[in-house]
């Protein structure tokens, strides 16, 4: 399969493979990553045999990053009726009904999921349109919740930014453009509450230091406490920048 400047390829121990070319790129860099195929980044003038090369002589490395991953980071939940998930505001509520499609509405501060009696609740389906619903809730929570909290921290720290917009930018918490726009992650609200703070300072700081240079770091350390541990706790939870609902006992290894 070929999409622009990008080739898609499935290999025997590896699985799929994402084969970019960028003009910019002077040799070949493999990324392993959570949530995604292993992605090989070319220059233009690189031949597909060649990057194909690269990735089987790199074969071990990568299926040891592999394996690091499936043991670290946590897989997307089944859901059912039992399912106990929560969002900041709503519990999930998951039932079956004579209804002739998958239904979901948010009540008395529950997200209320009807699926027919017709299908099995594993199908995938269901379970991608519970997700669905979650991330429709989640959003519709975090635009009321992440910009109020950005202007809270703002005044009580002293930080001056243009407005506030809320994404599903897959990898990526959040980002401070050069005219002091903020853009978040929607799945910042289901943080904990030291960490959606913790992102959203980091944002802030960023309004003074456009980089991240030592007087950024000073910055948030003085605000956080230990940015540096923040950030590691912060990695814990990197299934939700890809719209990756666990199952609800998931608890990070702290």
């Amino acid at each position: 399969m070929a999409l622009k400047n990008m080739k898609i390829v499935d290999l025997e121990n590896i699985g799929t493979v994402w084969i970019k070319k960028n003009n910019r790129s002077r040799s070949i860099r493999i990324s392993v990553n959570p949530y995604e195929p292993v992605t090989v980044t070319i220059p233009r003038r690189v031949s597909l045999g060649d990057s194909l090369a690269v990735v089987k002589q790199k074969e071990a490395w990568i299926l040891q990053q592999l394996e690091k991953i499936s043991r670290h980071y946590t897989k997307p939940g089944i859901f059912n009726e039992q399912s106990r998930f929560k969002t900041r505001g709503h519990g999930l509520v998951i039932q079956k009904g004579n209804v002739g499609q998958c239904l979901a509405r948010r009540k008395s501060a529950r997200l209320i999921v009807t699926y027919p009696d017709t299908h099995r609740v594993e199908s995938k389906e269901v379970q991608g349109f519970i997700q669905e619903a979650i991330t429709k809730t989640v959003r519709a929570e975090a635009s009321r919740f992440l910009p109020a909290r950005v202007l809270e921290l703002a005044r009580q720290h002293n930080f001056k930014y243009n407005k506030v917009s809320i994404k599903n930018t897959k990898s990526r918490w959040g980002s401070c453009s050069s005219i002091d726009n903020i853009n978040l992650n929607l799945h910042l609200a289901l943080l904990p509450a030291h960490l959606c703070d913790y992102v959203i300072l980091h944002e802030l700081v960023h309004t003074v230091e456009k980089n991240h240079g030592k007087k950024f770091w000073e910055k948030l350390n003085a605000l956080t406490g230990d940015a540096r541990k923040l950030r590691k706790e912060l990695s814990l939870y990197s299934h939700y920048l890809y719209g990756i609902y666990p199952d609800p006992d998931f608890q990070p290894d702290l």
